[in-house]
C-alpha cells in the first residue's frame, strides 16, 4: 500500500551533540608549549656554556575572531642564534620531530659560510616516560638533544648527544 502524499513525511531526528556517542579523547600535547619548553632548555644549555643567545619568538596575529601564531624564524628556518667570543656563530634549528629531512631542505636554501657559520639541528629525543627498545625491551637512554651539523652533511653520530642537567629538565 502506498503512503498518502498529503501527509507530512516522517524523518528521524538528527542526533545532537548530547545524543551522539562520545569518543574517548586522546591525550594530546600542546605542540607549541612543548616546542617552547625544548627551546628554553637549549638556551639554558648554551648560556651555561658561555654563549649569548637570541631566540626567535612567535607573535600572535588576530584575523577576524581568531588568533594565529606566526613564526618569526631567522631565514624562515632558524630558532636560535648563539654567539661566543672566538667561536663561529651557531645557527640552530630546534625540533622535537623525528624526521629532519624538511629541516635540512629549509636550511639548504641559505648560503652558509662554513668559515663563520656553524649550522645545527638539535632534535629532542625522549620523554619523561621511559621508552623501551622494540628489539629487546631495555629502557632507552632518554632526555637528550641529538645534534646534526651542516659540516657533516647532517649525519647521525652517537657522540653528538647533549644531555640537559636535571635543573634544565623539559616539562
Amino acid at each position: 500500500m502506498a503512503a498518502d502524499p498529503t501527509l507530512p513525511a516522517t524523518t528521524t531526528p538528527k542526533p545532537t551533540r548530547s545524543t551522539r556517542p562520545s569518543k574517548p579523547r586522546k591525550n594530546t600535547v600542546n605542540r607549541a608549549a612543548k616546542g617552547t619548553a625544548i627551546e628554553l632548555t637549549a638556551i639554558k644549555m648554551l648560556e651555561a656554556d658561555g654563549y649569548k643567545v637570541h631566540r626567535c619568538v612567535r607573535t600572535g596575529v588576530k584575523r577576524g575572531n581568531l588568533y594565529y601564531s606566526q613564526s618569526n624564524d631567522v631565514f624562515g628556518c632558524i630558532d636560535l642564534v648563539a654567539k661566543k667570543q672566538g667561536e663561529r656563530t651557531r645557527w640552530i634549528q630546534v625540533t622535537a620531530h623525528s624526521g629532519i629531512g624538511q629541516k635540512k631542505a629549509d636550511l639548504a636554501e641559505v648560503p652558509w659560510d662554513p668559515l663563520f657559520d656553524s649550522v645545527e639541528i638539535w632534535r629532542w629525543v625522549g620523554s619523561k616516560r621511559g621508552r623501551k627498545d622494540k628489539r629487546n625491551g631495555d629502557i632507552l637512554d632518554d632526555l637528550y638533544f641529538q645534534v646534526y651539523h651542516h659540516d657533516d652533511d647532517y649525519g647521525l653520530r652517537a657522540d653528538r648527544r647533549i644531555r640537559p642537567d636535571d635543573s634544565m629538565e623539559v616539562r
